[in-house]
């Protein structure tokens, strides 16, 4: 069970606005503590106003990503749990 990090820029058409991806972590194969981690590794690495996507099958994840990262260092850009697999675009404030 491999993490699957890419490092992909793309952008995304939301609400009429355009975000730019920085990062894209695909944890869909992982195991939650290792993937919880790996989250915080790359998180405490971004710049300000960079957004990291997540993709994982759990729909609970949202609700793990926020138990580790404090709340006032990050907004939530995108959070589709509804589809298959579940996306998640969080963005770091300054």
């Amino acid at each position: 069970m491999a993490l699957t990090l890419l490092f992909i820029c793309r952008k995304q058409e939301v609400l009429g606005l355009r975000w730019k991806v920085d990062y894209i972590l695909d944890v869909r194969k992982s195991i939650t503590p290792l993937c919880l981690l790996k989250v915080t590794q790359l998180f405490r690495n971004m710049e300000p106003d960079q957004v990291l996507e997540i993709l994982g099958y759990d729909p609970e994840t949202r609700e793990d990503f926020i138990k580790v990262l404090p709340a006032s260092c990050f907004e939530m850009v995108i959070m589709e749990e509804d589809e298959s697999p579940c996306r998640i675009q969080i963005k770091k404030r300054r």
